[in-house]
This record gives C-alpha cells, structure tokens and sequence, in this order.
C-alpha cells in the first residue's frame, strides 16, 4: 500500500504526520522534503534501508511494498506519479487563520485530478477552531473524510526527542493519561489510512 502525505503550505504538520504513520504501519518512508531537514530529524527513526530520499527530478521506482511518502508542498511530476499510485492521499491542515483554507483547497483540487482517495486532517490547531475546520470541509467536501489530531506538546516530541505519541505514553502513568486523547485519535486516523480499501 501507498500512502501520500502532501500539501501547498509549510506547517502544516505533514512530515510529522508522515514519519508517526510510517513507524505505525510499519512502512518504507520516502521524502523529497530534505531541504528541511527531514532526514537529520528523523534519520535516527528508522533503519537505512526503510528510509529513502528522493532529489528534484529523480525518477521514483515503484515498488510493492509499503510506502509512505512524504513530498514537499510543490506539484511536480512526481508528485503526479506518487498521487496516481497511491492508494490513499492524505492532507495535513494546521487551521490557524483563513490563511490555510486557501492552501487546503488548493491541494484538494490538485490531488484530486490524479486520486479522488483524499482524507484531510486538521491538526496543531486549537480544539473550537479544529471543530469549525472540520465542519466547513465536511460542508464543502461530503466525499472527503475529515479528522482531527487535536493541538499537542506531545506531537513535537518526535522532531526533538525521536519518540512516538505512543512511546512517550509508556514513560510513566502521567504521560499515559495524558496523551490518551492524542493517542485515540491517531490510532483512528492511522488505523482508517492502514485499512483503506477504495
């Protein structure tokens, strides 16, 4: 299976996203993102033969395996090919200010020519503004399956302490209780991704 995580818009919690699905599914993580640094943050979360880069313009070679990808915001051939191949397509929204409305509409309308299996997230967002997001794509974008990561201390943790939401629960009762949220809803999210079947 193939999972695609991309978006227009920076911040959106996409490579985030992108390495806690690939870790929970147990899949190769490839990523065109390096200019931000996605393979000195996350390197140190996989073996090297499950982690991949792929350069501007290079050819991707599909495999028949589990992959994640994790591409950087700009639509380009290989953005294409990876949409076109996927199974699921998934976009992060971080629902800040109207500002990421229009990124997010951008990206639906540009997946959705090559795979109509979109699902959005609305993620590092406060919990009114997340339920309002979620309300307007749902409105907006019937067929679209919407979910929300609510806003997170815990989810930084993977870039600075190389630890999954759900690694960091097994630290002790405290972090348990209070990632259980966090952890129920990305156990869903990762969950409905996992068994997809279009």
């Amino acid at each position: 299976m193939r999972t695609l995580f991309w978006t227009f818009k920076g911040g959106q919690g996409k490579t985030t996203l992108a390495v806690s699905y690939a870790l929970y599914s147990d899949s190769y993580f490839i990523t065109n993102d390096t200019e931000s640094g996605t393979l000195d943050i996350y390197g140190g979360l996989f073996s090297s033969d499950k982690m991949e880069s792929l350069g501007r313009g290079e050819d991707l070679v599909l495999r028949e395996r589990n992959e994640v990808y994790d591409l950087g915001g700009w639509s380009d051939s290989l953005a294409e090919k990876v949409a076109s191949n996927c199974e699921i397509c998934v976009i992060p929204v971080s629902f800040n200010s109207i500002s990421e409305i229009t990124p997010s509409i951008k990206a639906i309308n540009s997946l959705s020519i090559y795979n109509k299996s979109i699902v959005l997230v609305i993620n590092n967002t406060d919990k009114k503004e997340a339920v309002e997001a979620k309300k307007y794509f749902e409105k907006e974008y019937p067929k679209i399956k919407v979910f929300i990561v609510n806003k997170s201390k815990y989810i930084h943790r993977l870039a600075n302490e190389n630890k999954t939401v759900f690694e960091i629960a097994e630290q002790n009762g405290l972090t348990r209780y209070n990632t259980k949220q966090l952890r129920n809803q990305l156990t869903t999210l990762f969950d409905y991704i996992k068994n997809y079947d279009n």
